[in-house]
């Protein structure tokens, strides 16, 4: 389990990190906002999720899986399921409504 990178998001709040390292605020239409150069995300609902680098590329749509470009991170993410990580670097749950509060238990597993 690593802390790193605690999200919580939900539909229209701001997507908040527990690290300094990765700063995001996403709603529902607004841009993906991060602190760091490192990571430039601009997600919508139903548009792209674009990154800043090519360390990471994602995918991501209302109803579609989050696909990831490098095996670093393997995200799949649904309106109401969980966004599975493929890599223990990084645990991640969301939902749409739903905040990563209530399964903080999944970066323990």
């Amino acid at each position: 389990m690593r802390s790193e990178v605690l999200l919580c998001y939900s539909d229209t709040e701001d997507l908040v990190i527990g690290r300094s390292e990765v700063l995001l605020c996403c709603s529902d239409t607004e841009d993906l906002v991060l602190g760091r150069s490192e990571v430039l995300l601009c997600c919508t609902d139903t548009e792209d999720l674009v990154i800043g680098r090519s360390e990471v590329l994602l995918y991501c749509s209302d109803t579609e899986d989050l696909v990831i470009g490098n095996s670093e991170v393997l995200l799949c993410c649904s309106d109401t399921e969980d966004l599975v990580i493929g890599r223990s670097e990084v645990l991640l749950c969301c939902s749409d409504t739903e905040d990563l509060g209530r399964n903080l238990s999944c970066l323990d597993e």
